[in-house]
């Protein structure tokens, strides 16, 4: 089978990535410029430099966490993970898929021993939303 992927799209992604980047360079910039400072403008040079890249921290780890989705068929798997994120994600195996349905920005697929599982897919548009949903359904019934 043919491997298909549907990643998420928008301008959210593009500015948490100049974001992480204008944050990073005005962070080390800052410490860059205490070199020659004394006394008060040394201490906040200091702590805007260390704070800036603090926050790149977090907005890293939270990118990491936050679910920009990548929806991956190869083979006989459903794979949803992070753009952020180079984890596994979820794995589903085709072959365990009793029904997928697409319920606003979640594809929930309902597997044959009944649990559900549930995708958010918020980032695609409706027309990758739908055409996930019809591509898993297409091949569950091969």
């Amino acid at each position: 089978m043919v491997e298909q992927t549907f990643l998420a799209e928008g301008w959210r992604i593009k500015l948490a990535w100049g974001l992480f980047a204008g944050l990073v360079v005005t962070g080390i910039w800052n410490l860059c410029e205490i070199r020659d400072a004394v006394g008060v403008r040394w201490i906040l040079g200091l702590v805007a430099g260390l704070s800036q890249l603090g926050i790149v921290g977090v907005l890293a780890w939270g990118l990491a966490h936050r679910k920009r989705p990548i929806i991956e068929l190869s083979g006989d798997d459903v794979r949803y993970r992070s753009i952020y994120w180079f984890g596994e994600g979820k794995r589903v195996r085709l072959e365990d898929i009793k029904n997928v349905s697409l319920k606003g920005t979640r594809l929930v697929l309902t597997t044959s021993g009944g649990k559900r599982l549930r995708l958010w897919l918020g980032d695609l548009s409706q027309r990758s939303r739908e055409a996930v949903r019809s591509a898993i359904e297409e091949r569950i019934r091969v």
